[in-house]
């Protein structure tokens, strides 16, 4: 006996039914995939920036416990750094295979009562409060890296041995490399990302202590020579002097602040500050799906946003005194208050006496990843230092 089943297959109605539950679950899934993947960048974002910023202060603050002459622009140094873009032979510090600065960076001034507390005004703290407008993105010191005692004569002393030191904001695109990362904060808004460099200058020996110890009778003529050759021609030594004792740093006439050591110690009236290395303080590594950048301001000339991101940028920086001071203290030479470029995702303050300077650094580091999200992260470091 035959016995026949009733077989029957899917309808068009349940065949729809089911690809659209199908289609459904695969786009939960993909939707979770993607905001788990963007949750990861975020996190990455996040984690990696704040990495970046403290390690990048604090080894610009393991550089400053070793400095010997803090630069601003109230003295010589707003002349040794000035940058000219446009006649880069006129710069009094070689730029070298370093990327140039961004237009308008400045120094800070130096407040020798001010303090590094945004919440002092004058008002409540009238002999030593803080000035927003003195406040600076860029950073110039003299470092000791050392001392040479390598001398082939038997009445051996140590010689200081200095390092110059500029650090400054510069476009990714002007990398010597090619590399060309924007951050983009609208469709028709792309800004170039930006990293904080430190150029470098090769080694001066201290001008001071060399001559001393040429002088000493009892080193003959040949031993000057060969104290000469030794510190040249040693890598731990120096082609160049600096005379610590002379304030006028681009002096074309003696006392002259540096000097060539070659057969004799003679100064160099038209001395530029010799490129060493540079190198990025961050460590900000780009890629694909993350673009890293020192953060932009906030506010433009108009008043409107153009950076969309948590922390205020400037922080610390404001075009003038607020509220206005009397003369408790010199008022610094105020910014206008149309220079919102000024002074970016770094910043820089520097009060008290020589004997005991602080340092406030403040960085604001920005990323942008793939699909568009825009992440910050700030950063602060006060350091002590002393001044030559």
């Amino acid at each position: 006996m035959n016995i026949r089943l009733n077989e029957r297959g899917f309808s068009i109605v349940e065949l729809i039914i089911s690809i659209g539950i199908l289609t459904l679950i695969v786009g939960i899934v993909l939707q979770y995939l993607s905001d788990n993947r963007k949750q990861q960048l975020i996190m990455r974002a996040q984690n990696e920036m704040k990495i970046m910023s403290q390690q990048g202060l604090t080894r610009l603050s393991s550089n400053l416990a070793q400095t010997k002459r803090i630069f601003d622009r109230a003295g010589t140094g707003v002349s040794l750094f000035a940058y000219n873009a446009a006649n880069p032979a006129t710069n009094k510090w070689e730029i070298g295979k370093a990327p140039p600065p961004i237009p308008g960076v400045r120094l800070p001034y130096t407040q020798l009562l001010g303090s590094l507390a945004p919440e002092r005004n004058c008002n409540n703290s009238p002999t030593n409060y803080f000035w927003p407008s003195a406040v600076g993105n860029t950073l110039a010191y003299a470092q000791m890296v050392g001392s040479f005692s390598d001398f082939p004569v038997t009445n051996r002393r140590s010689i200081d041995i200095y390092r110059f030191n500029y650090v400054y904001i510069t476009d990714y695109a002007n990398l010597s490399s090619g590399e060309k990362n924007y951050i983009h904060v609208s469709s028709n808004n792309r800004l170039p990302a930006q990293e904080l460099i430190e150029w470098q200058s090769v080694t001066y020996a201290d001008y001071q202590q060399l001559q001393n110890y040429l002088a000493d009778p009892d080193n003959s003529a040949a031993d000057r020579t060969a104290i000469l050759s030794a510190i040249r021609n040693s890598p731990n030594g120096a082609k160049f002097a600096w005379d610590t004792s002379v304030n006028n740093l681009v002096a074309t006439a003696a006392p002259f602040p540096f000097y060539q050591i070659a057969g004799s110690v003679t100064g160099d009236s038209g001395h530029r500050l010799r490129y060493g290395r540079h190198f990025n303080v961050m460590r900000m590594k780009s890629d694909g799906e993350m673009v890293y950048s020192i953060a932009y301001n906030r506010r433009t000339t108009n008043g409107a946003g153009n950076f969309p991101i948590r922390p205020e940028v400037p922080q610390f920086f404001r075009a003038q005194p607020s509220p206005p001071c009397p003369s408790a203290l010199p008022t610094p030479q105020a910014t206008t208050a149309a220079d919102f470029s000024f002074p970016r995702g770094f910043e820089v303050m520097v009060v008290g006496p020589a004997s005991g300077r602080k340092v406030m650094m403040y960085s604001t580091l920005s990323a942008r990843t793939s699909f568009g999200f825009l992440a910050s992260y700030p950063e602060i470091q006060i350091t002590a230092v002393k001044d030559l």
